[in-house]
């Protein structure tokens, strides 16, 4: 199994890095696999060992990652798979499955469902076998949507505190957190004081587009999208300039 475009991605999480200033990264199902590759040739580079791909940006400010219901990388290129596995298995079982000896040191949060039919638990427990600094918390649901309000939300915030300046207030903590629990904006929610990240790779129901033309006022694109319970497009809707009526693609 090769993950084509893998590549790409991690150059792109890392241009977000440059962009804006972020601690730590929030990965679900294949965003959390891709949270625990970065995490892994994050700590290998600041261990002095060489990586395929370029994350300097990440490196310069990553304190910490959240895995909700992701699992070991299968590809099986050498520079990704030594990510989290000690050796390509012969067969993907739990018995066969052996983690690196040399553990990631990047603090990390890992929950996900005992009843997960999707990602069997224990390629959840594989990948968090990998990192030394860990808190994991079960959850009794299984991967999609009906399992969200089972997520040990609670506890993932009084692990994410621990994280913040010194300096930010217990009303200010709170107000930064009940912030982003309660915003549609999973995209840069973060105070002057606190740069906590919290960038969550997942699936997006609507996407806007501005293009500044040479003016002040700028011709916004919208695009939706509706899913079915395993992540899979169902429709993509493109709304248009949304100062006109009738270009609408459906």
């Amino acid at each position: 199994m090769v993950y084509r475009g893998l590549e790409k991605s991690l150059e792109y999480v890392d241009l977000l890095f440059k962009k804006e200033k972020f601690d730590g990264i929030i990965g679900f199902s294949q965003g959390g696999t891709l949270t625990g590759i970065i995490a892994a040739l994050v700590n290998d580079s600041k261990k002095g060992k060489q990586i395929s791909v370029s994350l300097e940006n990440i490196s310069g400010s990553l304190k910490f990652v959240v895995i909700i219901s992701g699992f070991y990388c299968r590809d099986v290129r050498p520079e990704f798979s030594n990510c989290i596995l000690k050796e390509l298995p012969e067969s993907h079982s739990p018995e066969n499955v052996k983690i690196r000896s040399d553990l990631i040191d990047i603090p990390s949060f890992h929950t996900w469902g005992l009843t997960d039919t999707l990602v069997n638990p224990w390629r959840s427990e594989k990948l968090s076998e990998a990192f030394s600094n860990k808190l994991v918390i079960t959850h009794p649901s299984s991967h999609f949507v009906k399992a969200i309000k089972y997520w040990p939300v609670q506890q993932m915030i009084e692990w994410l505190k621990s994280f913040i300046p010194n300096d930010l207030t217990e009303a200010e903590t709170n107000d930064f957190f009940n912030t982003i629990l309660n915003s549609d904006d999973a995209i840069s929610n973060y105070t002057d004081k606190c740069s906590l990240i919290s960038y969550v790779i997942k699936s997006t129901d609507r996407t806007s587009n501005e293009l500044y033309d040479r003016n002040t006022n700028p011709k916004i694109t919208n695009i939706s999208y509706t899913y079915d319970d395993y992540g899979n497009v169902l429709t993509k809707t493109q709304h248009g300039d949304t100062n006109y009526t009738g270009d609408e693609k459906y």
